[in-house]
Protein backbone atom coordinates (compact mmCIF):
# COMPACT_ATOMS: atom_id res chain seq x y z
CA UNK A 1 0.00 0.00 0.00
CA UNK A 2 1.62 3.36 -1.04
CA UNK A 3 0.65 5.90 1.36
CA UNK A 4 2.26 8.25 4.00
CA UNK A 5 1.25 6.20 6.95
CA UNK A 6 1.76 3.08 6.18
CA UNK A 7 3.99 2.76 3.64
CA UNK A 8 6.24 5.93 3.39
CA UNK A 9 6.97 6.74 6.46
CA UNK A 10 8.05 3.51 8.12
CA UNK A 11 10.09 2.32 5.11
CA UNK A 12 11.90 5.94 5.29
CA UNK A 13 12.32 5.31 9.40
CA UNK A 14 13.74 1.72 8.57
CA UNK A 15 16.21 3.13 5.86
CA UNK A 16 17.67 5.60 8.31
CA UNK A 17 18.00 3.58 11.03
CA UNK A 18 20.32 1.41 8.46
CA UNK A 19 17.79 -1.37 8.42
CA UNK A 20 17.05 -3.05 4.65
CA UNK A 21 14.12 -5.56 4.65
CA UNK A 22 12.45 -7.07 2.08
CA UNK A 23 9.15 -5.16 0.83
CA UNK A 24 6.61 -5.50 -1.24
CA UNK A 25 3.62 -2.95 -1.81
CA UNK A 26 -0.06 -4.22 -1.98
CA UNK A 27 -2.44 -2.92 -3.58
CA UNK A 28 -4.88 -1.96 -0.99
CA UNK A 29 -5.29 -3.45 2.78
CA UNK A 30 -7.74 -5.87 2.50
CA UNK A 31 -5.04 -7.58 -0.25
CA UNK A 32 -2.35 -6.63 2.37
CA UNK A 33 -4.33 -8.58 5.56
CA UNK A 34 -4.77 -11.59 3.61
CA UNK A 35 -0.99 -12.11 2.43
CA UNK A 36 -0.52 -11.88 6.75
CA UNK A 37 -3.53 -14.07 7.07
CA UNK A 38 -2.64 -16.67 4.59
CA UNK A 39 1.40 -16.13 5.80
CA UNK A 40 2.32 -15.22 2.77
CA UNK A 41 4.41 -11.96 4.51
CA UNK A 42 5.38 -12.31 8.35
CA UNK A 43 4.53 -8.46 8.64
CA UNK A 44 2.68 -5.75 7.39
CA UNK A 45 3.12 -2.27 7.78
CA UNK A 46 -0.13 -0.65 8.38
CA UNK A 47 -1.76 3.04 9.42
CA UNK A 48 -2.98 3.38 13.02
CA UNK A 49 -6.61 3.92 11.73
CA UNK A 50 -6.34 1.19 9.46
CA UNK A 51 -5.88 -1.20 12.89
CA UNK A 52 -8.15 0.55 14.91
CA UNK A 53 -10.35 0.05 11.79
CA UNK A 54 -10.22 -3.77 12.03
CA UNK A 55 -12.60 -5.44 14.67
CA UNK A 56 -11.29 -5.86 17.89
CA UNK A 57 -10.72 -9.58 17.51
CA UNK A 58 -8.89 -9.33 14.68
CA UNK A 59 -6.63 -6.47 16.69
CA UNK A 60 -6.11 -9.35 19.11
CA UNK A 61 -4.37 -11.89 16.97
CA UNK A 62 -1.70 -8.74 15.61
CA UNK A 63 0.90 -7.95 17.81
CA UNK A 64 2.31 -4.17 17.42
CA UNK A 65 6.03 -4.98 17.03
CA UNK A 66 7.25 -1.35 16.25
CA UNK A 67 5.81 2.12 15.58
CA UNK A 68 7.60 4.67 13.86
CA UNK A 69 8.74 8.00 15.27
CA UNK A 70 6.26 10.77 14.84
CA UNK A 71 6.19 12.34 11.98
CA UNK A 72 4.68 15.17 10.87
CA UNK A 73 0.80 14.49 10.16
CA UNK A 74 -1.57 14.88 7.27
CA UNK A 75 -1.81 18.61 6.21
CA UNK A 76 -4.93 20.35 4.84
CA UNK A 77 -3.65 22.77 1.69
CA UNK A 78 -4.94 25.35 0.10
CA UNK A 79 -4.17 27.26 -3.23
CA UNK A 80 -2.75 30.23 -3.00
CA UNK A 81 -6.00 32.23 -4.59
CA UNK A 82 -8.16 30.83 -1.12
CA UNK A 83 -8.84 34.13 0.69
CA UNK A 84 -6.99 33.97 4.41
CA UNK A 85 -10.29 34.95 6.35
CA UNK A 86 -11.64 31.84 4.69
CA UNK A 87 -8.32 29.71 5.70
CA UNK A 88 -8.70 31.17 9.23
CA UNK A 89 -12.21 30.46 9.22
CA UNK A 90 -11.85 26.32 8.34
CA UNK A 91 -8.94 26.72 10.65
CA UNK A 92 -10.67 27.87 13.52
CA UNK A 93 -14.00 25.54 13.25
CA UNK A 94 -11.14 21.94 12.51
CA UNK A 95 -9.59 23.19 15.99
CA UNK A 96 -12.45 23.75 17.89
CA UNK A 97 -13.70 20.05 17.01
CA UNK A 98 -10.84 19.33 19.89
CA UNK A 99 -13.03 21.46 22.23
CA UNK A 100 -16.39 20.95 22.33
CA UNK A 101 -16.65 17.49 24.38
CA UNK A 102 -19.45 15.54 21.40
CA UNK A 103 -17.03 15.79 18.76
CA UNK A 104 -14.89 12.37 19.34
CA UNK A 105 -17.37 10.16 17.61
CA UNK A 106 -17.22 12.94 14.52
CA UNK A 107 -13.30 12.94 14.81
CA UNK A 108 -13.05 9.34 14.71
CA UNK A 109 -14.95 9.09 11.67
CA UNK A 110 -12.46 11.89 10.45
CA UNK A 111 -9.84 9.66 11.56
CA UNK A 112 -8.30 12.21 13.49
CA UNK A 113 -9.20 10.71 16.93
CA UNK A 114 -6.11 13.04 18.09
CA UNK A 115 -8.09 16.08 16.60
CA UNK A 116 -6.71 18.96 14.57
CA UNK A 117 -4.03 21.90 15.25
CA UNK A 118 -3.11 24.87 12.88
CA UNK A 119 -0.01 24.42 11.60
CA UNK A 120 2.71 26.11 9.33
CA UNK A 121 4.57 25.30 6.20
CA UNK A 122 7.59 24.91 8.11
CA UNK A 123 6.16 22.11 10.28
CA UNK A 124 6.85 19.78 7.46
CA UNK A 125 10.65 19.88 7.29
CA UNK A 126 10.44 16.11 7.99
CA UNK A 127 8.57 15.11 5.21
CA UNK A 128 10.35 17.48 2.68
CA UNK A 129 13.68 15.01 3.40
CA UNK A 130 11.61 11.96 2.01
CA UNK A 131 12.81 11.13 -1.53
CA UNK A 132 10.00 8.81 -2.64
CA UNK A 133 11.42 8.06 -6.03
CA UNK A 134 14.44 6.53 -4.26
CA UNK A 135 12.44 4.92 -1.72
CA UNK A 136 10.11 3.13 -4.34
CA UNK A 137 13.32 1.96 -6.11
CA UNK A 138 13.61 -1.58 -7.03
CA UNK A 139 10.23 -2.18 -4.59
CA UNK A 140 8.21 -4.96 -6.37
CA UNK A 141 4.10 -5.26 -6.20
CA UNK A 142 2.23 -7.66 -4.97
CA UNK A 143 0.44 -9.85 -7.35
CA UNK A 144 -3.40 -9.18 -7.78
CA UNK A 145 -5.44 -11.37 -5.67
CA UNK A 146 -7.38 -14.09 -7.48
CA UNK A 147 -10.99 -13.88 -6.68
Amino acid sequence: LLNYTSSVIPRYSLKRLGFALPMRLYPDTKQLEMALTEGKVRAISLAESDFYALSPDRQEQLKILWETPGFSPFAFATHPRVPFYSINKLQRAMVNLNRRGNNAELLQALEARNGFEVARNSDWIDAQDINVQELNMHLPLAEPAQE
